[in-house]
């Protein structure tokens, strides 16, 4: 101890392993190339020539991967794999939670020896909400579904009815954050559960999670004749195990593995129903896949039947702007369709395989390309919390005067800790006089700083809609040289928009009219969920008493990027 060449002594105590046991894996996340792990229950008797299911399990609140695997037995049939939600508290399996799930699915049915048609979801309480949620969403990446005591929706789970926002807001403004927070709404969804069954297990005596979260669903799930069994234990509360099952009975009931087994997803099937509220949570299933809304502020249905004996592939659309039809695969159906849109004939020759874009055209739907550079995409489409969806960097601004320098580096300080101590990331935090051109390209890029302070921003403000200025902010709308809307006063401005460096790449401006204002921009912290935010915000202090219902301007941008008042607050009429 008193020895002068040693720095720190660290204790590390490392599991051992044996064959059989669950053991860790970590990999380097797409989303921020920080390193995740997830963990994995082999299969008893595991068999390298053999190719297994898997069961992609999500724990619950405060529960590591490690001790979600462990509570399952081996299983002869299938692998057991948990991933994180980023941390055991993370993202309720939403947002950056669900992306984690999905990155681990894929790096697994790459790793390990299981068949795609053989992947089923399921999870516990907050992993139950995970499971209605992810499945819901991602419906054609699983063969079935078996949330146990899982929670629907915030807004039926902890009611919003006291919430200042509710209380205080209305009219357009509560519409636009009801849009922000709808794709976080599994109720809403049900009808993508087409071909997805549903096995919803619940204590009847949870008093953590009421069972009438998974009877809703279920009675929903029945009305539209989706396949799917309900169990509801008597007398059993949230976690509850038994003599029923080998491992844990809430996770791993025998009805609930028996029902799961019996089924094997489809590649290709006749009829799919989609319906999405946001195009960065997800945009499509099976062979259908949405490119663009009409209005950004609707959800986007589709309704597509194939009919192999007519040779005639049928659509029905609601608020559809542009779809891609993907029947590329080796089993999709051999031969000419025609492609019938909403009653009219579209073509009446696609071969398949193959892939065809529809966009619609003065109020129909026609063949054609998708190259929408510049404009939304899925990829590209905000809102403000999409920006963080891929590998970012936070650029503060350093030329202005050095109160300015310090109130920009303490924001973006705030915000790495915030992505590091809810996300489990990591972020480079970089001026804007040393950052590269390289870096603003390849990178989603949030900009902190007011345009007189931050030399990124104040070369690249003229390419946005929105313009801060001081003491004002200025909304450039589309049309007539000059049209734009003005905000005075001292303004928090927060937006996203495409990166004008490389349009496949975003930009988050966080920035103010004044400068005691860049101290409010962590008023509504981006990074965890439900935290329902559109595209650009403008606020002043009446967010401290009111939130969201403060707000002096929100709304979502067009699909080319532009500025709409009918898809926002604040801008007038």
């Amino acid at each position: 101890d008193d020895d002068p060449d040693i720095l720190a002594v660290l204790r590390v105590t490392l599991r051992v392993r044996g064959s059989g046991q669950s053991y860790a894996v970590t990999f380097r996340s797409r989303m921020d190339k920080s390193v995740q792990y997830y963990a994995v229950l082999p299969p008893r008797g595991y068999d390298a020539s053999r190719r297994y299911a898997l069961f992609l399990t999500l724990h619950g609140a405060g529960v590591e991967a490690r001790g979600q695997v462990d509570a399952y037995s081996p299983k002869e049939w299938a692998f057991v794999v948990a991933p994180t939600n980023r941390r055991r508290f993370g993202f309720d399996w939403q947002d950056w939670g669900r992306l984690d799930a999905l990155e681990v699915l894929d790096q697994v049915l790459h790793t390990l020896p299981i068949e795609p048609e053989r992947v089923y979801v399921t999870g516990h309480s907050m992993g139950g909400h995970g499971t209605w949620h992810i499945g819901f969403t991602h419906p054609d990446r699983f063969a079935a579904s078996a949330p146990s005591a899982g929670w629907a929706s915030f807004d039926t789970y902890v009611p919003f009815t006291l919430r200042r926002n509710v209380l205080l807001g209305g009219g357009r403004l509560h519409a636009v954050w009801d849009r922000a927070l709808r794709a976080d709404r599994p109720h809403r969804f049900v009808e993508n559960a087409r071909h997805l069954p549903v096995f919803a297990l619940h204590g009847g005596a949870d008093d953590n999670v009421p069972p009438i979260e998974s009877r809703r669903l279920v009675a929903r799930l029945r009305q539209l004749g989706s396949p799917v069994e309900h169990l509801e234990m008597p007398g059993r509360g949230h976690w509850w195990d038994g003599d029923e099952a080998d491992g844990t009975d809430c996770v791993e009931h025998p009805r609930l593995m028996s029902f799961v087994q019996q089924y094997q997803r489809p590649a290709v099937p006749e009829r799919v129903t989609f319906r999405t509220a946001d195009l960065a949570t997800t945009h499509g299933a099976y062979w259908i896949e949405v490119l663009e809304p009409i209005n950004p502020l609707e959800d986007v249905v589709v309704d597509a039947r194939l009919d192999r004996t007519a040779g005639r592939i049928t659509i029905q659309t609601e608020n559809l702007g542009a779809l891609r039809l993907n029947l590329a695969s080796a089993t999709a159906p051999v031969g000419f369709y025609r492609v019938v849109v909403n009653g009219r004939e579209v073509t009446a020759r696609f071969a398949v395989p193959g892939r065809l874009v529809l966009r619609r055209t003065d109020h129909r739907y026609r063949l054609g390309e998708f190259d929408r550079t510049g404009c939304k995409t899925p990829e590209t489409s905000g809102p403000i919390k999409a920006a963080f969806f891929r590998p970012f960097i936070i650029v503060y601004g350093t030329s202005g005067t050095p109160a300015d320098t310090v109130g920009n580096l303490e924001q973006a300080r705030l915000l790495a800790w915030q992505w590091y101590h809810r996300g489990n990331g990591i972020v480079e935090v970089l001026r804007d006089d040393a950052v590269s051109e390289e870096a603003l390209r390849e990178h989603n890029v949030v900009l902190i700083g007011r345009p007189s302070s931050n030399a990124v921003l104040g070369a690249w403000q003229k390419r946005f809609p929105i313009h801060v200025g001081d003491g004002e902010v200025i909304f450039r709308l589309p049309g007539a040289r000059g049209r734009s809307r003005r905000l005075a006063g001292a303004l928090a401005v927060q937006f996203v928009q495409p990166n004008p460096r490389n349009p496949h790449r975003l930009v988050l401006v966080y920035s103010a009219t004044v400068r005691a204002a860049v101290s409010w921009l962590g008023w509504q912290p981006v990074l965890y969920s439900g935290s329902g935010l559109p595209d650009y915000i403008v606020y002043d202090t009446g967010v401290r008493t009111a939130g969201f219902a403060g707000l002096r301007a929100a709304g979502f941008f067009d699909v080319d990027w532009t500025l709409n008042p009918d898809y926002g607050y604040g801008l007038g009429p």
